[in-house]
């Protein structure tokens, strides 16, 4: 009994990923058996309703003021197989921001090119990234991993460290 909850509880701990991953798959699947067995009524509109809530509950996180992308073109290249963003581009004035506990992220492009398999961002195009701490300009190209919220930067370039505000204690 006690092994059947541990394992319950183990699954239910996987990466964000991968449940995201399954629960496109169950949504499509759900779609597909509308699809291949005319269903109608109750069958069919709840698997409708069940993609569009998936998809309500995408835009809004894409809307959190916590996460931001600006470009003037962005796109997007789905797998066949699988439906998933394998990658977005974003060309000209791009712009992306992200907030995180302990971290406020901003980086300036003309190009970037966000990768899923390998979860990088590449920006080209005279990046400029500055984070609480620093500020990177001068790259002739930068990579950023948004799980980490790091930067590596190549070519010739500046790391400027930024003032803190920083409290005396005075008696």
């Amino acid at each position: 009994m006690s092994l059947k909850a541990y394992k319950a509880t183990q699954t239910a701990t996987e990466d964000p990923r991968v449940t995201e991953y399954r629960l496109f798959g169950q949504v499509t699947g759900a779609l597909l058996n509308a699809k291949q067995s005319n269903a109608s009524g109750s069958p069919l509109v709840e698997a409708v309703d069940w993609n569009r809530r998936v998809w309500r509950t995408l835009a809004a996180d894409c809307m959190d003021d916590r996460n931001k992308l600006t470009a003037d073109v962005a796109t997007a290249r789905f797998s066949p197989a699988t439906n998933l963003v394998e990658q977005a581009v974003a060309e000209d004035h791009v712009t992306l921001e992200q907030i995180t506990p302990g971290q406020t992220v901003r980086a300036t492009a003309q190009r970037a090119v966000y990768t899923t398999a390998i979860d990088q961002v590449k920006l080209t195009g005279t990046p400029v990234a500055r984070t609480d701490k620093y500020l990177i300009t001068d790259a002739d190209y930068m990579i950023w991993r948004p799980k980490t919220n790091r930067f590596s930067a190549f070519g010739l370039y500046q790391i400027i460290p930024l003032q803190t505000n920083q409290l005396s204690l005075r008696r």
